[in-house]
């Protein structure tokens, strides 16, 4: 058999040169599954046995099977690869090609990177090319990172990752917040900071996705063209931050959950000492000693109304990669190193016998020398130094330079810039105002001129050059005196009250929270306070018999809001200063409260708020005759309640109906309640007193309810036949009702819509109905304006789509399309067509449901007319379908839909996407069901089921 050439490489190091080679002539042996499977044999996750946390099942398949990398489009073809190969890596990787033949070989040596000929990376199935860039970074080696955008990657990758894991955004605000709560009895807040070594290169892919994230190599002209595979999540990859973040969030909550636990580390780690062993150097300073404005000075006394903590502070956050844990005192700070570093252990592996000397420890060694891992009350966090004595934080001197360069870069009586350069602006003001005080609010004018470009520039008004002025004075106020916490940490209200006044008098009610201390002589309750206007003043006030009076209503109303005040004032122990707030401000700040509240009332379905408020509504009423307080703050055992609460509701004795109901209600009626008493800043009830998960006592009793209950009863997706017969009745109906009712059952079948979706009844529904205004039809690629186009021109439509405002589980702003199904009737764009024909003949508005129906007895489609239509053709077509007319409702579109894609080969992945399910538990019913699907499973089994298997020492030689 005649051997392959070896590579040519030429302007590579010569042990990079070795490495490809090497790799090369692996892969040619072994292809690339065992290829991939020898250069990973060991991951970087853990075999996670002391994650006790809802990400653990995740966890292992990332580690089991490698992150995966699907896509919304087909394959690249091969004209298209060899585009993005000719065009080659970014000319920043020029500048710095020893540097990326250096950090290649540190990868391939460690199993995170293969470098291969593009001949042989073009024979790697699912392949696509993006241009690789290097990035500089202050005091630290450049970065790598693959511009996937550029190549589409990032645009055509579904977003299958946890994107909820990435909490990072305001991990500075968390940490910040921490230190303000902090109890100084305790002494003042220590910080560290743990860095992960290799970040996201800790998590691999799946290995048959990995071809799917090559990049170039940068190679000069003539020279072999190489392509660089990753094997572990690339920098620039959209799905890498959650992904790698799942992981990171796990360790914080992990080592949080062990803190508030009282978890006591004795143990010393091999780091511990290590960390503590190293004297930190302070960070630079940039503040002058004198202040060139008036502040606040520092409180020599805690404010009252915070809480008074039981033990000191005991925390940790994370941003990206690094750790950022707070304690206080000088026992408990090692007992929370040592909780986070084992955290970490639990999670990414530290190194063994096994390992190759290439890997590195998970926990930065070269970062935990230079001190980061040593306690100190000054160090530099995120970009910003903290100093938890004096309680402040302030820009470090680099990143003054930097915002002073900014701001010089535009002159004031510059009118134009460009969009690229206006973007890299807004980035670095947006990441340095975090702890700026005032400067959030800055940025509207800033980011209408960006929302105002015409093409590539964008118009610098007065407006903006103000905001940048304005900037400028921040940046003299910042270099002058550091910012106190206090400034940018916003405290929650300490009681919320409502208070009203009238041409008699004043009166109002507060509710104070739990952290409020009362005053010698009062109880912690609620307090209700009335005034009754002395005459002097009601003779004074403006009224149609009085108009020469020199106070008016809302003059009374001003006053009536210093007195609710200072009613709270007289009652708790609050500061002095509360009593000079302006009335108005505390009743925003009131108004902005209610607003936020509903606002979090509205993030669930209407259908399951009323829920809630039933639920909460008996809750009350089961207390209050059995003489207990509605929030429990009395009951050492809140489980015990809960559960007699459960009873009664299941055998109907407190249900609403009076009715015996399902497990599964009764859980949503615990929920409904636990989530009123976390609204309020209370502990969820159903919680174990000693761990964040659900007590043992609850769960068993709602598993042992499952069992006794019915089995559920499951929709069943009707077949196409049920659809080809509603199509040709609907194609020879005079009937407008029918053949609105079957075009909408084909719209619920081909985009896999809820009822209240595609009917017209949504007060009914936990959904929005669409409406015309939702619809877009394409001619080629050509939209078309369906409000004013001709008919003949509707009717060549190809293409046609949905955008999703407010549908459960959608988001806003989504677009779903679908092209011709080749059916003359049955296919979503001539359905969608039908539609906007008729409904434009009625004059109707874009905000008008799909299913309108005009001059018909019934207002539009309804619910009930599907499962009508539903039902007469599944009686039509007899029993040989494998069900009854009783089985289909409305609700059986969805699954018909799901079912077609699943018996399609449709991958699992997209049907969930397009149809909006969390869960898999749909599909995994539907896939049983199809006969087609199970049909051939037995003789499979038998034909594979004969083997042996390898013997043990245990089995005789023959």
């Amino acid at each position: 058999m005649p051997t392959e050439p070896r590579p040519s490489l030429q302007g590579i190091s010569a042990e990079l040169g070795e490495l490809i080679r090497s790799d090369t002539a692996l892969l040619r042996r072994l292809g690339w599954a065992k290829f991939v499977k020898y250069r990973r044999e060991r991951g970087d996750l853990s075999n996670l046995t002391n994650v006790h946390h809802r990400a653990k099942r995740l966890l292992k398949h990332y580690r089991d099977h490698g992150a995966p990398v699907k896509f919304s489009t087909m394959d690249w073809s091969r004209e298209r690869i060899s585009q993005a190969l000719a065009r080659g890596a970014h000319q920043s990787c020029m500048a710095y090609v020893d540097f990326l033949c250096d950090e290649f070989v540190d990868m391939i040596q460690k199993g995170q990177f293969v470098i291969l000929p593009a001949s042989e990376a073009l024979k790697l199935p699912g392949l696509r090319i993006s241009p690789p860039g290097v990035v500089p970074q202050h005091e630290r080696r450049p970065r790598m990172i693959v511009d996937y955008t550029f190549s589409g990657v990032n645009d055509e990758t579904l977003p299958l990752a946890p994107v909820d894991a990435m909490q990072f955004g305001h991990a500075l605000d968390r940490i910040l917040r921490e230190i303000m709560m902090a109890d100084p009895a305790y002494g003042p807040v220590n910080l560290i900071k743990v860095d992960l070594s290799d970040g996201f290169y800790r998590i691999g892919l799946s290995a048959g996705d990995m071809p799917k994230l090559g990049l170039v190599f940068p190679t000069k002209p003539g020279e072999e063209q190489l392509v660089a595979i990753p094997l572990v999540l690339p920098m620039g990859w959209k799905n890498s931050p959650p992904i790698f973040s799942a992981a990171t969030e796990t360790i914080a909550d992990l080592a949080n959950q062990r803190l508030r636990q009282g978890e006591v580390h004795n143990a010393p780690h091999h780091l511990d000492e290590l960390a503590e062993s190293v004297q930190p150097e302070p960070p630079a300073q940039t503040v002058a000693p004198v202040a060139s404005v008036p502040t606040l000075a520092v409180p020599s006394e805690r404010d009252p109304s915070l809480k008074v903590n039981s033990a000191p502070l005991g925390y940790v956050d994370i941003f990206v990669d690094d750790f950022i844990a707070l304690a206080q005192e000088s026992g408990n700070s090692r007992r929370v190193r040592r909780i986070l570093l084992r955290a970490i252990d639990d999670v990414f592996r530290p190194n063994d016998a096994a390992d190759s000397v290439h890997r590195r420890e998970p926990v930065s060694l070269k970062k935990l020398k230079k001190g980061d891992c040593s306690w100190a009350t000054v160090k530099e966090v995120l970009g910003w130094i903290i100093d938890t004595v004096n309680m402040t934080i302030h820009l470090p001197p680099r990143r003054v330079d930097r915002l002073s360069e900014i701001l010089s870069s535009i002159p004031v009586h510059q009118k134009r810039t460009s969009v690229k350069k206006w973007h890299k602006v807004l980035g670095e003001l947006r990441s340095m105002s975090l702890a700026l005080p005032g400067a959030r609010n800055l940025f509207s004018h800033m980011q209408r001129a960006l929302a105002d470009k015409l093409g590539g520039r964008v118009s610098l008004t007065k407006d903006v050059h103000q905001a940048l002025a304005d900037f400028k004075w921040l940046l003299d106020d910042i270099k002058s005196r550091p910012t106190r916490i206090a400034e940018l940490i916003p405290l929650l209200a300490a009681a919320e009250g409502h208070h009203d006044a009238s041409g008699k008098g004043a009166g109002g009610v507060w509710f104070p929270s739990p952290a409020l201390r009362p005053r010698d002589g009062f109880d912690h309750k609620p307090v209700v306070w009335r005034m009754e206007w002395p005459r002097h003043i009601i003779d004074r006030l403006v009224t149609s018999s009085n108009p020469g009076g020199s106070i008016t209503n809302s003059d009374l109303e001003l006053a009536g809001g210093l007195l609710h005040l200072e009613a709270l004032a007289q009652t708790f122990d609050i500061p002095d200063l509360l009593s000079d707030m302006d009335p108005v401000e505390a009743d925003n700040v009131i108004g902005a409260l209610r607003s936020a509240q509903a606002a979090v009332k509205a993030g669930i379905s209407s259908g399951r708020a009323q829920c809630y408020d039933t639920g909460w509504t008996i809750w009350r009423d089961f207390c209050d005759r059995l003489g207990l307080d509605t929030f429990l703050k009395e009951s050492t055992d809140k489980i015990e309640k809960l559960q007699i609460f459960a009873a009664r509701i299941r055998s109907g004795e407190l249900a609403p109906k009076g009715h015996s109901i399902k497990s599964r209600s009764v859980e949503d009626y615990l929920r409904g309640v636990a989530q009123t008493f976390t609204g309020m800043g209370l502990r969820d009830p159903r919680l174990s007193p000693h761990e964040d998960s659900i007590d043992i006592r609850i769960r068993r009793m709602l598993a042992g309810w499952r069992k006794e209950d019915p089995p559920p009863q499951r929709v069943k997706p009707v077949p196409l036949q049920v659809i080809q017969n509603l199509a040709f009745i609907a194609k020879h109906s005079p009937d407008e009702s029918v053949r609105a009712t079957v075009d909408m059952i084909i719209l619920a079948f081909f985009f896999l819509l809820r009822p209240g979706e595609y009917t017209d009844n949504s007060k009914e529904s936990e959904s929005e109905p669409f409406r015309l205004e939702d619809i877009q039809l394409f001619v080629d690629g050509r939209r078309l304006d369906i409000m004013t186009c001709s008919h003949s021109e509707l009717m060549q439509a190809t293409f046609g789509s949905l955008t999703f405002t407010t549908q459960k589980n959608g988001v806003r702003g989504e677009v779903i399309g679908l092209a011709k199904s080749g059916h003359d009737y049955i296919c979503p764009v001539l359905a969608l067509v039908r539609r906007v024909i008729y409904l434009r003949s009625k004059n109707a508005k874009g905000s008008v449901p799909l299913a309108r129906l005009f001059d018909e007895p019934s207002r539009g489609v309804s619910a009930r007319m599907i499962t009508k239509e539903l039902r007469n053709a599944v009686t039509a077509l007899g029993p040989s379908l494998g069900f009854t007319a009783d089985d289909v409702s409305a609700r059986c579109l969805r699954a018909a839909g799901a079912n077609a894609l699943l018996l399609s080969g449709i991958d699992g992945d997209i049907i969930r996407l397009i149809g909006r399910w969390k869960s898999d538990e749909m599909l995994r019913y539907l896939h049983v069901q199809a006969a087609p699907l199970m049909a051939d499973y037995s003789r499979r089994m038998l034909e594979s089921s004969t083997y042996n298997l390898l013997p043990n020492q245990d089995v005789p030689i023959n």
